[in-house]
């Protein structure tokens, strides 16, 4: 152990010195050449190579399904073009039809402070009432006017007002009137 140790502490050693040496005469190496590197990469042409063919197999067999499907008819086409659409969204749409079966109202419920511990199911009758837009009952007056609206800006009305005032000032001073008022 201890002749494997001094090996290793002197192996350590020369390679300090070295790289110490090195580091001491940086100054005065030239510069090494930076190699150039290539312009496309032999990786990326074969890579881009494979691409072109998949994609070209790819539009020939789908272009070879449309023409066998085109050889079967516009109904066939029509088939094919909502079988299509359902292999796409159909796992959505039975996502979709899970989701609106486990629909609760009472989280909603409970969220407003009524404290509803019991799952309210919404089914579509309840889901259509509580989607309705409201009428207004018999006799009753609707007020359009909304008071939770912004309120406008001042500054233009001011800006009107003053200027209205400088108008009737020039008015007043051009007639001598303000001379006459005033003394």
């Amino acid at each position: 152990m201890a002749k494997r140790a001094a090996v290793a502490e002197v192996k350590i050693t020369v390679n300090l010195a070295g790289v110490a040496e090195s580091a001491a005469n940086a100054d005065n190496m030239a510069p090494a050449k930076q190699p150039h590197p290539a312009k496309v990469d032999v990786g990326t042409v074969a890579a881009l190579g494979v691409t072109a063919g998949a994609l070209g197999t790819f539009l020939a067999t789908v272009l070879g399904y449309a023409a066998g499907i085109m050889k079967l008819g516009p109904l066939a086409m029509v088939g094919a073009f909502i079988g299509l659409l359902l292999f796409i969204s159909g796992p959505s749409l039975i996502l979709a039809y899970i989701k609106l079966r486990k629909r609760n109202l009472g989280p909603i419920l409970d969220a407003g402070g009524w404290a509803v511990n019991a799952k309210t199911r919404i089914n579509v009758p309840f889901g259509e009432m509580l989607t309705k837009v409201a009428a207004i009952s018999p006799g009753s007056r609707r007020s359009m006017a909304d008071p939770f609206r912004e309120k406008g800006s001042p500054w233009p009305r001011l800006a009107a007002l003053v200027f209205l005032l400088y108008i009737v000032w020039l008015s007043l001073n051009h007639f001598g009137l303000l001379h006459r008022w005033t003394e």
